[in-house]
């Protein structure tokens, strides 16, 4: 053991390995291994805990049992008592995690309320620090977060993005105008992947005629810029006429119920319109034929009547 600081490693009995620069460094660590403290405070309260990493003032001061924690920056997984596995990089990162394990945090403030949330990802300065007991989240960009705590598999990416239900994905903020790239958004769409497969046609023209297209801007928009497409809502009720579901409106599981289309499945009721519409020309074509026909044959009937 190496202790550098006024009660550096105070209480230790058998714990080995172990390595505290700073005042108070590893004071209460008792049986703990390949543990290291360099700050003030750092890991001040870790008795049995094993392989925490500390560097910064008061970084995992309150750690006790939790092993394998990262913890860089000033008070960076302050309030860490029995949480493991955390990585904590940034001045306040997981500040007052307790006992959430296996989150990682890049960026000042990262994840700094998170209590008892495992599993997170969050890359960006304050970026979800809305989150106290959500899990399995990913941020990535200053101050994404999630709008409401307690989430499950939702990702928010880009500056400023926020996420309101559980597993969803938002890209960008209101300023973004444009996301793309050189390919086209692909689907699993393998027959070996799916189960329950029935063929039908029964979203096709007389939901298409319904549809009623809108021109509007984001309330949070800060340019208000004027957007084409459908209102949600007015999808919902067309559906409910009909007596339909469709997986192109999709409702998020949170307090609003916010309701979401996906226009890629729009398709599908098109490709149908376009058959219905198909059928139909060539029953016009039929009937138009059979209609030359009989004229053609009236007139060569009246032909031979004049002669």
């Amino acid at each position: 053991n190496n202790a550098f600081g006024r009660y550096a490693l105070f209480a230790n009995t058998t714990g080995f390995m172990n390595n505290a620069m700073g005042n108070y460094s590893l004071q209460s660590n008792s049986t703990g291994v390949e543990n290291s403290a360099f700050g003030y405070r750092s890991l001040q309260a870790n008795t049995t805990g094993n392989s925490n990493n500390a560097f910064g003032s008061q970084a995992l001061v309150t750690n006790s049992t939790g092993i394998s924690n990262s913890a860089f920056g000033l008070s960076s997984l302050y309030y860490n008592s029995t949480g493991s596995n955390n990585n904590s990089f940034g001045n306040y990162s997981l500040l007052s995690n307790s006992s959430g394990n296996g989150n990682i945090a890049f960026g000042s403030a990262a994840l700094q309320f998170n209590s008892t949330g495992s599993y997170n990802t969050a890359i960006g300065t304050q970026t979800a620090t809305n989150n106290t007991a959500g899990k399995l989240l990913t941020l990535i960009g200053a101050y994404a977060n999630v709008s409401a705590d307690n989430l499950t598999n939702a990702t928010a990416i880009g500056d400023s993005a926020i996420v309101d239900a559980s597993n969803k994905v938002v890209i960008g903020n209101s300023s973004v105008n444009s996301i793309g790239g050189y390919a086209n958004w692909t689907n699993y769409s393998d027959r070996r992947m799916k189960d329950n497969i029935q063929y039908s046609d029964a979203l096709g023209l007389a939901f298409v005629k319904q549809l009623k297209t809108a021109t509007y801007s984001y309330k949070n928009d800060p340019k208000q810029r004027t957007r084409n497409g459908l209102i949600a809502q007015d999808v919902e009720e067309t559906l409910k006429e009909l007596g339909q579901n469709f997986s192109g409106l999709i409702i998020d599981d949170n307090e609003q119920k916010t309701r979401n289309l996906a226009y890629g499945d729009f398709v599908l009721p098109l490709i149908n319109s376009v058959k219905e519409l198909a059928q139909k020309v060539e029953a016009l074509e039929t009937q138009n034929q059979a209609q030359q026909k009989l004229i053609l044959e009236l007139l060569q009937k009246l032909d031979k009547g004049t002669k």
